[in-house]
């Protein structure tokens, strides 16, 4: 189930914004301010780029690529 970004309280959406960028940023990048990289991840949020999703299989929030979703449920 795809969750709309907006429906997430300010601390809830920085909190797995945050996880995504750890998770994502490779051991070059981390001298880079955190911050900088969670506002491009807001950004790609709010172009739908990248997208908020909850599986009740696991009961768990990821943030996804728009085109791995999309591949995941053609498979």
């Amino acid at each position: 189930m795809i969750i709309p970004y907006q429906e997430l309280s300010q601390e809830a959406l920085f909190g797995l914004v945050k996880d995504y960028v750890i998770s994502q940023v490779s051991d070059t990048e981390v001298d880079m301010d955190i911050d900088i990289w969670v506002q491009k991840v807001v950004g790609l949020l709010k172009k739908k780029e990248l997208l908020i999703e909850y599986s009740e299989v696991d009961e768990t929030v990821m943030i996804k690529r728009k085109e791995d979703m999309l591949k995941g449920s053609l498979e």
